[in-house]
């Protein structure tokens, strides 16, 4: 059976799990952890970190709200809007925390803190390139007469009468082509299976 457009395949569908990972690891299991280590090792601080009760608890409210923020709008509502501004703001705080780390003095706790952080940042960043992705591709194109014509060419029964639906969505609404493709192939494909 061919999926629609419309849908997730498995391995979307494994993305998706491994992206919203990879966010609870960004957003709360890693600076967590973090803050679990600076409490144990209060000598590892750096000047930067303030000695307070709240701080802590300010970071994790902060980081719990910003993981709701992104999880209702890129993974639950399947947005691209607040994720591009993500993929765009992201690299440009990654460079300015990294190069105000020049001014401090490189223990090797600072080390391994930015090399997890790093490489924690990477793995959320090209998951959420594939969420993008697959957010934008789900994203079903607003013009109603556009959908019945969809429909009508998902309902062609032959490949003579698909090949003249497919030729009139193209000519009709040519900035939807990649979508009228992918549902022709699939219907063509699905065809061919019924005619073998």
């Amino acid at each position: 059976m061919t999926t629609s457009i419309f849908e997730f395949n498995k391995n979307e569908m494994k993305d998706r799990k491994q992206w919203l990972i990879a966010t609870i690891v960004f957003f709360i299991l890693y600076p967590l952890l973090v803050l679990v280590f600076l409490a144990i090792f209060p000598e590892q601080r750096t000047p930067t970190y303030v000695d307070v009760w709240y701080v802590p608890l300010a970071y994790t409210l902060t980081n719990l709200t910003l993981l709701w923020i992104i999880w209702h709008f890129a993974y639950k509502n399947q947005g691209t809007a607040l994720l591009t501004c993500w993929l765009i703001w992201g690299p440009i705080r990654v460079l300015l925390s990294t190069t105000g780390l020049f001014k401090e003095s490189w223990t090797p706790w600072v080390f391994i803190e930015n090399v997890l952080d790093l490489s924690i940042y990477a793995w959320w960043y090209i998951l959420s390139l594939r969420l993008r992705r697959m957010n934008k591709k789900k994203q079903v194109p607003s013009c109603p007469e556009y959908i019945e014509s969809l429909q009508v060419l998902k309902e062609q029964t032959s490949r003579e009468s698909l090949n003249e639906e497919f030729s009139k969505l193209i000519r009709n609404w040519p900035q939807f082509e990649p979508t009228s493709s992918k549902e022709y192939k699939l219907k063509k494909t699905e065809l061919s299976g019924k005619i073998q």
